[in-house]
Parts: C-alpha cells; structure tokens; sequence
C-alpha cells in the first residue's frame, strides 16, 4: 500500500453498494471498485450506503413484480425494508448503510429527510472522530442534496459524478455547493450543459478497471475472427439478442460462437432465437460470472459487442 500524507480522508455517499445478503435487485459495484483502489493507495476511506426505504406497502408490490421490473428494465430495486443502520466492511473500506425514507420510486426526498439524514451522518463522523478532506458522491437524489448540508460543517473539496443525463430536478443551490461535477460521458456531459450551462466544472469519470486485469502480450487474428462474447444485464435498452441474427447474417454457415455473460429480461428471447437459427449448439448462456471468470472469457474470445443505448461506457468495455 502507499502511504498518502497530509489530506487523505474520502467521505463517499452513494444510493448503490453492494451489501450481504440484503435483497437490492440489480445492484452495482462500481463505486466499491473505486473505494477498494483508493484505500489500496493509502487513503482511508468511509462510505454512506443512503438505502431507500419506501411505504411499507410497496414491498408486498416489489416480492410479487420486483424481479420482473428490475429484469426488463435494469434498474436497482431495494425490495427488502431496512429499518436501522448497518455497519460493515469489504476489503478495507468501511461502510455505513443508513436508509433514508421516500414516498415513492423515481420522487424526490422530502427536505426534512435529508436534514435528519445529513445530521445523523454528521453525528457518526464526530462519534468515530473522521473529519473527511473531500466528499464525492454518486447519483444525484439525495447524495447532492446531502452534500450540500454537510459543507455547513466540512468546508473541503466536493464533488458529485451523474450517472446518466440529467433531468430539471438539481436544485442549483446545492450545484453550486459543488467544487467539482463529473460525468461518465461526454454525451451526459452535454445533457448536463444544454440544462445547467457551463459555468460548473467538471471533469470526465470513465469507467475502468484495474492494470492487472489487462493484457501485455499482442493479440493477434492469425485464425480469423469466430468468437464473439457479450457481458451485461440481458435487458432491452442493451439489445442483446440483435447479435444472433446480424452474426449469423454476416457469417452464413462460417463457423463462430456467441457467448452471453448476465442475466435478465431478454434471455428468453435469446434462447428462442437460438432455436429459431438453429444455433443451440454455438450460443451459450453464461449467466452471472465473478470478475476473474469474466476475464477468462474476455482473453479466450475475438471480438466483445454489446449495443447500448443512453448511458456511458461501463466496466464491462
């Protein structure tokens, strides 16, 4: 590990982290990948998990439909009701899960949970005596407005990083709380500025990986290009099953594969095109692998695709 001198405390606030076995339908790991390479350079580092908790009567909704929905849509459904806070830690980094009431999904949280919210956070940083030298968050609602409270007591670098375009929803009180605004796009970068203009600054947050997970050796095609792999959530807005018919199109009766890593809504519709083309026997559904698993399939295939649309480039590129 480096050791970082001086200012070297993180405060990270985000609505999506991985978590035990707490039910979150389409969760993310992203921001744990960032914290885990912070502390591995020295850094400490402390996560607020803000966990949405709805009207009790919105689970019994999400038992019955919540895969559903977050199958054909991909997005992160919390369909289990936490009603106290939670510590843990993953590979160094500490996190502190707090839910944080809303009325409804996709609304906007009331003034007085945030101000409970950003108090109650306040209270534990000076309990465990870390006083951070920079807050980040992830996702706007309600880690922007979070932010911005706790600048009352942190006067220190800020900054919060969209996850898609934007909509009218930032209040710009709590924009202009930030130092720094950062975008996993240049095309949300843009979205951000046809709303709010350019007067903020900001910096591009690519998704990455780690360098051990790249390869040194050259590759090269001396075999020609038969293997094709696609890793996501097997969802509509990613088009998974348009590989099938534009490969066996392009390829006729060439020999190739397609290899499907993930889950999700489509895979139905996968798996019925498969038949319909005659290609069970070259198209394999992979499911949900682990990060070293991946990779293997990464190095073994030719070619990834994976057709998105409205959102950045993420890990899986």
């Amino acid at each position: 590990m480096n050791e970082v001198k001086g200012r070297n405390k993180i405060l990270m606030l985000t609505t999506l982290y991985p978590v035990g076995n707490q039910m979150i339908l389409h969760n993310t790991n992203v921001c744990h990948y960032f914290a885990r390479e912070w502390v591995k350079m020295g850094y400490e580092v402390r996560v607020v998990f803000n966990y949405n908790v709805y009207p009790w009567f919105y689970y019994f909704f999400y038992r019955l439909f919540g895969a559903f929905i977050s199958k054909r849509t991909g997005k992160a459904i919390f369909a289990e009701r936490l009603n106290q806070k939670h510590d843990y830690e993953m590979e160094g980094v500490r996190i502190l899960q707090i839910p944080i009431f809303k009325n409804k999904p996709g609304g906007l949280f009331r003034k007085k949970a945030l101000i409970r919210q950003a108090s109650l956070i306040n209270e534990i940083l000076i309990h465990e005596g870390f006083e951070p030298d920079y807050m980040v968050g992830h996702v706007v609602h309600p880690n922007i407005e979070l932010l911005a409270l706790m600048k009352q007591w942190y006067d220190v670098p800020t900054s919060i990083t969209l996850h898609g375009v934007p909509d009218k929803s930032i209040d710009l009180a709590c924009l202009k709380q930030m130092d720094l605004v950062g975008f996993r796009s240049k095309a949300i970068k843009a979205g951000f500025e046809n709303i709010y203009g350019r007067e903020y600054r900001g910096f591009l947050c690519y998704s990455g990986v780690p360098e051990y997970y790249i390869r040194k050796d050259e590759r090269k095609w001396t075999l020609g290009v038969h293997h094709f792999l696609y890793v996501g959530s097997l969802i509509k807005r990613k088009h998974p099953s348009a590989l099938i018919p534009a490969i066996k199109r392009a390829y006729g009766e060439e020999r190739f594969t397609i290899g499907y890593v993930g889950t999700g809504g489509e895979d139905k519709t996968i798996s019925s095109l498969a038949k319909e083309y005659r290609l069970e026997n070259v198209v394999a559904m992979k499911g949900q692998l682990n990060r070293s698993d991946i990779i293997r399939d990464y190095d073994s295939a030719d070619v990834f695709i994976m057709i998105s649309e409205n959102e950045a480039f993420g890990l899986v590129y």
